[in-house]
């Protein structure tokens, strides 16, 4: 995983990086102080406004995809489902 970390870290210099309390230990490290790391809770809400937030940037245009995370990575966003509920609220299906 670090080598993830340090690659997002060079690329686009976050000044925050967010994760679940299982990968708090591992995360920290690899940051190794170069950026704050931010742990939460994870549950649906979050996880749907993560792959909302995601969708929106990758349709945006912003995000870069390495060559040999395409295919993961193509897999993960089309097996997510993402829906308003009549509040608003993103709810994953």
């Amino acid at each position: 995983m670090s080598t993830i970390i340090d690659r997002a870290i060079r690329m686009w210099q976050p000044r925050i990086l967010v994760t679940d309390r299982i990968r708090a230990n591992e995360l920290r490290d690899a940051a190794a102080g170069r950026c704050r790391v931010q742990f939460r809770i994870a549950r649906w809400s979050e996880s749907s406004e993560d792959i909302g937030g995601f969708r929106r940037l990758a349709l945006d245009g912003g995000l870069s995809i390495d060559d040999s995370s395409r295919a993961l990575l193509t897999y993960s966003v089309g097996a997510a489902r993402v829906r308003a509920n009549a509040g608003g609220d993103l709810l994953r299906l």
